[in-house]
């Protein structure tokens, strides 16, 4: 690179790389007839090289809309910020539409683009704001890259005690599009959440439809009660609503005994595959006496068989979740290398090769998607004939006298996995993410119109948002999925 590469009006390369020993001063150029797109264009590098990746506000007594600009600036000067905590202040509905409205403006720039981690709690909150979060989570214009929102202790009540009655639609709608890269929603401490507004979000939640990526969703210290329980756990059993859940917490929320042993089975039971952790202390309210008739209902479909020892049952079964986590996702990774390089890579034989090798080639299409269909069968599952299948109706087996192995994908996944590696677009998408982030740099989300990458630090990699997690929610193979009905 030549060396007036480095230079400006007024600076030469030694004096902008001590400017870089500053990391909150911007650069700005005293000479006269210094353009202001260059003085810009030299803020934004030198904030690069200066910013930070967590900007913290906790309790700093940021308050409306002049708060909500502080938090802007420090944005501006930190292109690159990746988590924001704003807990602890009183921001209000209205300190909340201007920064998000600022946000928005800033991603155009690709300033704040990548920003994964949000933490709203305690900050006045209302179903007015969690409405304009939900434009955030959308691609509208701008990719959306949030993947934890956490907005404990707020007044959020999802359109029960507002004027909002939409908004369980509009927020179950986008949470379940694949567009939306938000991976955990923590509603802790939101007492105005009661049953209805929950049930009311569960029916527009379908986590299989995108697929969705939420994986966690936390509740705890809610107004819910024992009439929640059933709904939320149809929802659990329903591959296509929240059987894709992976963490649900519900701790102090009144659901009673009986309610939790009702979600409970749910997991035990095989319907609820993907559920790894549970949280559902202290709830004992949901046992008063003014949900007696709800509790006798949820203890009928308990009649005739012995509960006692459902917590030990639990935690077998959540055992048996993860090890077919696991067992899908590593069946999926050992399968798609010889898809690809069969269906995907163009692969040719040497015509003057070994005489005695066999022609696999020169097979049927047919035979060599069986050939595959095998080589997943090396590595069997032992665990995937204990779920019941897709069929409402379908019980759970017995427990089977002899080991029976089957393959962790079904067939659905695996003619997914085949038709993504025989995709060439998809090989260039694989081969851009697999190089930046083996190079530790997240490329541009706003592709063209951003001002290009900035480098991670290395503490700051998440080997889980690579090539192979990309991969396997492409082809749905990121959780374990039941077998349909032959």
């Amino acid at each position: 690179m030549p060396f007036s590469s480095f230079r400006s009006p007024a600076i030469d390369l030694a004096d902008f790389l001590r400017s870089l020993a500053v990391p909150r001063a911007f650069y700005s150029s005293s000479t006269p007839g210094t353009s202001s797109q260059q003085e810009h264009e030299w803020e934004i590098l030198r904030a690069r090289q200066g910013g930070t990746k967590r900007l913290d506000f906790f309790d700093h007594e940021l308050s409306g809309p002049d708060g909500a600009v502080a938090v802007l600036r420090a944005v501006e000067k930190s292109p690159g910020v990746t988590a924001l905590a704003l807990s602890q202040n009183h921001l209000g509905d209205d300190g909340m539409r201007e920064l998000l409205v600022g946000l928005k403006r800033l991603r155009s720039r690709d300033i704040g683009a990548h920003l994964e981690e949000l933490n709203l709690s305690d900050c006045r909150l209302s179903d007015v704001s969690l409405h304009l979060l939900t434009l955030l989570l959308q691609p509208s214009p701008h990719p959306p890259s949030l993947k934890s929102l956490y907005l404990n202790y707020n007044n959020i009540s999802l359109g029960c005690q507002s004027t909002l009655t939409s908004l369980p639609e509009f927020l179950g709608t986008t949470l379940s599009s694949a567009s939306c890269t938000l991976r955990c929603l923590a509603l802790t401490s939101n007492r105005s959440i009661g049953t209805s507004g929950l049930v009311s979000l569960l029916s527009h939640l379908r986590l299989a439809a995108g697929p969705s990526q939420l994986s966690e969703l936390r509740l705890s210290v809610t107004r819910l009660s024992p009439e929640a329980a059933e709904p939320l756990a149809r929802w659990l059993e329903d591959p296509d609503g929240g059987a894709r859940l992976q963490i649900l917490a519900l701790n102090a929320c009144g659901l009673g005994e009986v309610g939790v042993r009702r979600i409970a089975r749910s997991v035990i039971n095989g319907k609820a595959c993907n559920l790894l952790h549970l949280e559902c202390l202290a709830n004992e309210e949901g046992d008063d006496e003014r949900w007696q008739s709800v509790n006798e209902e949820l203890l009928e479909q308990e009649e005739g068989q012995d509960w006692s020892d459902w917590k030990e049952r639990l935690e077998e079964a959540k055992r048996r979740n993860q090890q077919a986590y696991r067992e899908t996702r590593l069946a999926a990774l050992r399968l798609v290398g010889p898809a690809r390089i069969l269906f995907g890579g163009n692969a040719v034989e040497e015509e003057n090769g070994d005489e005695r090798s066999f022609p696999f080639l020169r097979l049927p299409i047919e035979l060599q998607v069986h050939v595959l269909r095998c080589l997943m069968l090396l590595h069997p599952t032992s665990v995937a004939h204990l779920y019941p299948s897709t069929r409402s109706d379908a019980a759970p087996p017995p427990a089977p006298k002899t080991r029976l192995l089957s393959a962790p994908l079904t067939e659905s996944q695996f003619l997914r996995l085949i038709a993504y590696s025989a995709s060439r677009p998809t090989l260039t998408t694989s081969r851009r993410i697999a190089l930046a982030h083996l190079a530790g740099s997240a490329p541009s989300l706003n592709g063209p119109s951003g001002t290009g990458s900035w480098k991670k630090q290395a503490e700051d990699r998440d080997a889980g948002d690579g090539w192979e997690e990309f991969f396997l929610r492409q082809t749905g193979c990121d959780r374990f999925e039941r077998a349909s009905p032959l």
